[in-house]
């Protein structure tokens, strides 16, 4: 009995500062429960842009076929009647012009472009051609051959030992992507997946799947996406297809860590989930109420997105803008005014490069790349 008289006294001994403290120890052990990282999410680090340089560049390419490519630490710029141009990246804050590959030697304008190991591909679409160059030497490119003939040209992407050539629908002509093996000499086509009206949202995996956005030309026009298989390009597999229920024109497609980021002409942005398993579900949406509201290019850095906009020509939404995804929501967390329509954003690692371009009847159209660096503070 007295063992339990002592027992009460000293538990009415203990201080309120430790049952705080015991308190606090059993809200820890309760937050290590199963299903406490849903109730508590880690906190998204806020956004930090740091601009590096800016260049000035000229000559004008539309959409998807204006986007800068990377190769290690040199970037190719397409510039159309100008050819392409060559920076060395080394020190991104002092970007320095290597060569320029004019029309001339392209055998046509500069449009999209494709590059790794020191060989680039470079669409031609005034000649319906693609150029492969060498360009081990940044400084000192050299043509090697022409090959192709496929029409209407938006993208080229390398994926091993395949080009993916991505070709828009012309007058009895459908398009899709085309795959050329380019360790034949020449560089053989080899698969090609093919449907009515594609639209240049186009992105493809390391594996080899497809995400290629689409509009049909007749019935109703409702934009779609679909997921193909092409690991095998001679025999490409459907896995799905994902119905915007609404007319919209997708114009880029990012896929990152499970998810397809996409920009919609007209259509604001919106991103997709479950593209890992090839089963796509509309996560989350952004429009812009003003007249001029055009996403032309996105590039994603999870959970942020990147947005290109362009105009129609009739001013008023020049500008480059980035989004965070927070659950189902986009919320706008930085922007930058441009003076002329962005037609294109790209990353490779923690810098991001924009493209300003001036309207293309222009005499001599300015061209502005914007350098950043970005990174969590």
């Amino acid at each position: 009995m007295g063992g339990m008289v002592l027992f009460y006294r000293l538990r009415r001994r203990v201080s309120s500062f430790m049952r705080l403290l015991l308190i606090i120890l059993l809200a820890a052990l309760a937050g290590c429960s199963p299903g406490s990282d849903d109730e508590n999410p880690p906190v998204v680090r806020q956004l930090a842009m740091e601009h590096l340089a800016t260049i000035l560049d000229y000559g004008w390419a539309w959409g998807s076929e204006a986007k800068v490519a990377f190769d290690g630490s040199t970037m190719f710029v397409p510039n159309g009647g100008w050819g392409i141009s060559i920076y060395g990246l080394g020190d991104p804050s002092l970007p320095e012009h290597l060569a320029r590959v004019d029309s001339a030697d392209l055998g046509g304008q500069g449009g999209a472009v494709a590059v790794a190991g020191g060989r680039a591909f470079v669409a031609t679409p005034d000649s319906d051609r693609i150029v492969e160059l060498d360009v081990s030497t940044p400084s000192s490119p050299v043509v090697v051959r022409y090959f192709s003939g496929i029409p209407e040209y938006d993208q080229l992407v390398l994926r091993g030992r395949y080009l993916f050539v991505q070709s828009g629908s012309c007058v009895n002509y459908p398009g899709g992507p085309y795959v050329f093996d380019i360790s034949l000499s020449p560089p053989a086509l080899v698969g090609k997946y093919l449907a009515e009206l594609i639209d240049p949202g186009f992105y493809v995996t390391d594996a080899g799947r497809v995400f290629q956005a689409r509009t049909p030309a007749f019935a109703d026009d409702m934009a779609r996406i679909d997921v193909v298989d092409m690991a095998v390009p001679s025999s490409p597999v459907l896995l799905s297809t994902w119905t915007s229920g609404k007319g919209l024109n997708v114009t880029d497609i990012d896929v990152q860590q499970g998810r397809a980021y996409c920009a919609a002409y007209w259509g604001g942005i919106f991103v997709l989930k479950g593209a890992d398993v090839a089963r796509l579900e509309l996560e989350a949406e952004f429009d812009w109420s003003e007249e001029h509201a055009i996403a032309i290019s996105a590039a994603a850095a999870p959970p942020y997105l990147f947005v290109a906009r362009g105009d129609s020509g009739g001013g008023g939404a020049e500008s480059f803008q980035a989004f965070r995804l927070d659950g189902s929501s986009l919320t706008l967390v930085w922007e930058q005014a441009a003076q002329f329509p962005v037609h294109s954003v790209a990353i490779s690692g923690n810098l991001l490069v924009t493209v300003e371009q001036e309207p293309p009847l222009t005499e001599w159209p300015k061209k502005i790349l914007t350098l950043y660096r970005i990174f969590a503070e």
